[in-house]
């Protein structure tokens, strides 16, 4: 288990499937009411995925809130973090494969 386990998730992977799950649409209508501005995805499992559209292009990841309600706002924590980087970098559906293949990379050599 992770040092950085928070209520059950113990990996950044596990966030950004989340993320994934929700499958958010890349582009939001001008009409829409998401057209700029966050958006939140409910899973089943009581998460909620936060989605921040700029212009009506989904750019990143806002937060998670957590079943109990705890927000999880990874833009705060240390630089040295060992998931942020990744939770920041996540773009759309597809990017968790992508950024799994760096950490691998990194790990590597």
């Amino acid at each position: 288990m992770s040092k950085y386990n928070i209520e059950g998730i113990g990996s950044w992977e596990e966030l950004l499937q989340m993320a994934e799950d929700v499958n958010p649409p890349d582009y939001q209508p001008d009409d829409s009411d998401n057209w700029s501005g966050d958006t939140e995805y409910k899973l089943p499992t009581g998460w909620t995925v936060i989605i921040f559209y700029d212009c009506g292009e989904l750019d990143y990841i806002d937060s998670f809130v957590t079943p109990s309600g705890t927000i999880i706002d990874f833009w705060e924590w240390e630089e040295e973090h060992p998931w942020r980087q990744y939770l920041i970098n996540w773009r759309g559906v597809g990017d968790l494969e992508s950024l799994k293949e760096i950490d691998e990379k990194e790990k590597n050599g």
